[in-house]
């Protein structure tokens, strides 16, 4: 890593607006409660749940042409929501501006929107702590933040069937990873005789 934990944070606080930063912190302070729980590495948890955003510090209008610069795929349905690129586009930016070469914490930045069949547990806790931080509001919240007697892939499970239920009571388009990610959850599920 080529910088220090408090000089990443000044990088990132003058990289993202303050929204996105403040956001980053408390996804950081959630990934690393998380990570305790589940028993995965708490620092590696805090630095990806601190940059799982920093795609965001490239401007919407922006990210299509930088990803592409990247060579990340942009097909349709990024073509049709570019947000969706801040995480892989993210993930490159960490590794060539921040030094970052730990793949578990690139994936788990790359994975959090989407997602990736066989997730680790880095990238299921990155991606329900983005979604659960304390400042996120929305109807059945609760449900996912109780960890209590769960496994991991369970909270995970909550997480991923209330974005999939958000896209189709939009009716937005729906990433064909994300059937596979879907698909990959109930096979451990019947793995696991549950």
């Amino acid at each position: 890593m080529r910088y220090s934990k408090e000089e990443i944070l000044d990088l990132l606080a003058n990289w993202l607006d303050e929204e996105f930063f403040t956001h980053s912190l408390r996804v950081r302070d959630m990934a690393k409660g998380m990570a305790e729980k589940f028993g995965v590495d708490t620092e590696k948890a805090a630095l990806a749940g601190l940059l799982h955003d920093y795609g965001k510090g490239i401007k919407e209008i922006d990210i299509i042409s930088e990803a592409k610069k990247l060579n990340i795929p942009v097909g349709y349905i990024e073509e049709s929501d570019p947000y969706l690129l801040h995480a892989p586009v993210g993930a490159e930016l960490i590794s060539s501006q921040l030094g970052i070469d730990d793949s578990n914490i690139i994936n788990a930045v790359s994975r959090h929107t989407v997602g990736e069949p066989s997730m680790s547990k880095l990238d299921m806790i990155v991606y329900i702590a983005d979604m659960v931080e304390p400042a996120r509001t929305f109807s059945g919240l609760e449900k996912i933040r109780d960890f209590d007697g769960k496994r991991l892939i369970e909270v995970f499970e909550l997480a991923y069937t209330h974005t999939l239920c958000h896209l189709v009571r939009r009716k937005k388009l729906i990433h064909p990873k994300t059937f596979e990610v879907w698909n990959w959850i109930q096979l451990v599920r019947i793995e696991e005789g549950h």
